[in-house]
């Protein structure tokens, strides 16, 4: 599999105008060749180096041996040298590698330096069967720890107690780690989008959002639901629905082929038309995968980028009024050749626990 992945990245080479692709993002090197250590993956025409260090010796002796292991402590000198020794005249390389990186690449390098961006991320913004199984699991695993952490959520607990029990929970169902800082988000935080955990205790007629990802064999899901705490207001009650209306129909439009700015113009519409558009501040959703945003970004000023056949986005509309509350709700899709397929779906309409 990582060498097909290598080779969907070396057919590239022709278009880009190189000969060679220097691999420095540690996801981007776990993607093409299931290494996780430290160190740079180069990927020449005829070849694949992994560059690391004598710390990963034993745990690669018995590695794919289609992968030349070169064991250094100077990973891009390296490099540098297999450039020079093949003859190789063109290197591409991540655009994310700091300055001093490519001040050494710029001195040592016998080749001609291109920079290049979303390289890797195109590849793998497709997800293939076997990727879709893990995020389906992981979808899996969120739907079955937010039906718990429901359940035990009581008036005087803390955010920081429930972020830590779901936390728990989900590593007791198999998940490795958090793709981000669990949220959650009570009364007057939950207007805050991306609020973090505090002491503040749970009290009566709080919303409470709770927004979390977690890693199944290396791929995430990200799910956000919102609660209610005894009752709540009508407005409240109305924004819920809004929000709920419009993740339904967003969702509903997602299909190979649909236009990336079409999913972010209608629900900007449906939110402005119910008199909130002032309260929708962030992205109406993204990529998921191996980070927790990947490619596609889903945004009105693409009109070109369309969804296709293996995109996993998330969908996630929100309306934070201030002094008032906040609710966000979000579900992990997956385009099929049909349409789509929920990899999330955890009960939507308002509980009031």
């Amino acid at each position: 599999m990582n060498i097909n992945r290598i080779e969907q990245l070396r057919s590239t080479f022709e278009n880009l105008s190189i000969d060679s692709f220097l691999v420095t993002d540690t996801v981007n090197i776990n993607y093409l060749s299931g290494f996780e250590g430290d160190g740079v993956l180069l990927i020449t025409d005829k070849q694949q180096f992994i560059i690391t260090d004598l710390r990963y010796e034993l745990a690669l002796e018995d590695y794919d041996n289609r992968f030349e292991i070169e064991f250094t402590r100077n990973y891009l000198g390296v490099a540098a040298d297999i450039i020079e020794k093949n003859g190789l005249t063109v290197m591409g390389f991540e655009s994310s590698i700091s300055f001093l990186e490519y001040e050494q690449l710029d001195e040592e390098l016998t080749s001609d330096l291109v920079s290049l961006t979303n390289i890797v991320e195109e590849l793998r913004r497709i997800k293939d069967k076997f990727e879709q199984e893990k995020l389906v699991k992981a979808g899996q695993l969120a739907d079955e720890a937010f039906d718990y952490i429901v359940g035990t959520i009581k008036i005087g607990q803390t955010e920081i107690e429930i972020a830590n029990r779901l936390d728990s929970y989900l590593k007791s169902l198999g998940a490795s780690n958090e793709s981000f800082e669990t949220i959650v988000a009570s009364g007057i935080h939950s207007t805050w989008p991306h609020a973090t955990v505090s002491n503040r205790k749970i009290q009566m007629q709080d919303l409470i959002t709770i927004d979390f990802g977690y890693y199944y064999q290396g791929y995430t899901s990200d799910v956000t639901r919102t609660v209610a705490i005894e009752s709540i207001s009508d407005e409240l009650k109305e924004i819920y629905n809004t929000v709920l209306m419009t993740q339904k129909h967003v969702i509903s439009l997602i299909k190979p082929g649909c236009r990336l700015s079409e999913l972010a113009r209608v629900a900007n519409e449906m939110i402005a038309e119910a008199g909130y558009g002032d309260y929708f501040n962030h992205g109406i959703g993204h990529g998921i995968g191996l980070s927790i945003h990947e490619l596609p970004n889903i945004r009105t000023n693409d009109q070109n980028g369309v969804l296709m056949v293996g995109d996993v986005i998330t969908i996630e509309p929100g309306i934070y009024v201030p002094k008032l509350g906040g609710v966000r709700i979000e579900d992990d899709i997956l385009v099929v050749e049909n349409g789509h397929q929920l990899l999330t779906d955890s009960y939507k309409k308002l509980m009031i626990i």
